[in-house]
């Protein structure tokens, strides 16, 4: 697999105005027949550091494969705290949908793929998708109802906080400290995830999921959920495999069934996930979207 990383077709493009933070490069494959389907990359880093760059070897093969990549930066939480990222990640959607035509990319065919912390911020828009959020009301960022997504790829993302602790202690990890004041939970949130347990709870997809069944529980029709593959390595000391377990419990609970991969010894992050997983998701990928 060629870790060479072609120049973007449009670099630094601002996808919203309230930050430097809030730009995308975008990729677009070589005389596609037809609108392309796009990936949109969002980067782990503990949502404190990052950057778009680290897109690096996914967008060889995706382009390849006939898909559009687009990997977009978005604000710290040490700029803002949650829902600023969400709203992030919102918002450059909505600017690839609006300019879709001129660009020549699929409104109906927009992917999430996180990594970390990025694959929560993507499970979260995905579990929201064609809604809006519940902090929209009071939160003068918000880029209206969430646009709907095709389908979300999480490799080792969190999406409880609150269990993090415990899970890693129950693979035998070593005491971890994702409750305390100064983790990296606890300033995306802006507050101790201890003292904070509702805020926390909104910061992962899992009560976005069960309040999208809502509307099926009164009678009305429930938003589609996108299509989901999800990622996690067996030796996660860093985000736990419980965590992974515990969203594709909510996505049963829905009637979804995801597309999952142990990585049995993996670690977080671990190089293992490009080199055996990228193909594969690519095809997953291919196979949900029609390609």
């Amino acid at each position: 697999m060629t870790t060479d990383v072609p120049s973007p077709t449009v670099a630094d493009v601002g996808y919203a105005a309230g930050s430097p933070s809030q730009h995308l490069d975008l990729w677009l494959p070589d005389a596609p027949t037809a609108p392309a389907p796009v990936v949109v990359f969002i980067h782990g880093g503990g949502w404190y550091y990052g950057s778009r760059d680290m897109v690096g070897p996914k967008v060889g093969p995706l382009l390849a494969a006939g898909f559009a990549v687009a990997s977009i930066d978005y604000r710290m939480s040490g700029e803002a705290p949650f829902p600023a990222a969400v709203d992030d990640a919102r918002a450059a959607v909505g600017h690839l949908r609006r300019h879709a035509a001129e660009a020549g990319l699929d409104p109906d065919r927009i992917v999430l793929w996180g990594e970390s912390a990025g694959a929560n911020i993507a499970c979260v828009v995905g579990a929201l998708s064609g809604r809006a959020a519940p902090w929209d009301s009071a939160s003068p960022d918000a880029p209206g109802p969430t646009p709907p997504v095709a389908a979300v790829v999480d490799w080792f993302g969190p999406t409880d906080f609150l269990a993090m602790d415990e899970q890693a202690a129950e693979i035998g990890c070593a005491p971890s400290s994702h409750s305390a004041d100064d983790s990296p939970e606890s300033r995306y949130v802006g507050s101790p995830v201890r003292t904070a347990p509702d805020l926390a709870a909104l910061a992962g997809p899992l009560p976005h999921l069960a309040a999208g069944a809502d509307g099926a529980a009164s009678g009305e029709d429930a938003p589609p959920l996108p299509a989901v593959a999800i990622a996690h390595g067996t030796a996660d000391c860093t985000v736990a495999p419980g965590q992974s377990r515990l969203l594709v419990e909510a996505l049963r609970a829905r009637g979804a069934e995801p597309w999952v991969t142990w990585l049995e010894g993996a670690e977080h992050s671990d190089p293992r996930f490009d080199a055996e997983l990228l193909a594969p998701t690519i095809d997953w990928l291919s196979g949900v979207l029609g390609r």
